[in-house]
């Protein structure tokens, strides 16, 4: 999260850090094809820019706290 955060690509080999994050992370289990997966969109700005959107919105602090408040 931190490195979308920057405007990095998400990429990752976990389904379950892809489904916590958004559905448009970058993902697969073989680390050589993720690698050209992630350098095919490297330079697509929008996806990148609306993953950067998601983190600020979905993924922040505050809402890990609210979060945890709601089950306590």
């Amino acid at each position: 999260m931190k490195s979308i955060s920057y405007g990095h690509l998400g990429m990752t080999n976990s389904l379950s850090n892809k489904k916590f994050i958004d559905d448009t992370v970058v993902y697969s289990e073989n680390p050589e094809e993720l690698f050209y997966l992630g350098m095919e969109k490297m330079k697509n700005i929008d996806l990148i820019k609306h993953q950067m959107n998601i983190i600020k919105t979905k993924h922040t602090w505050i809402n890990r706290v609210n979060g945890l408040e709601r089950i306590l």
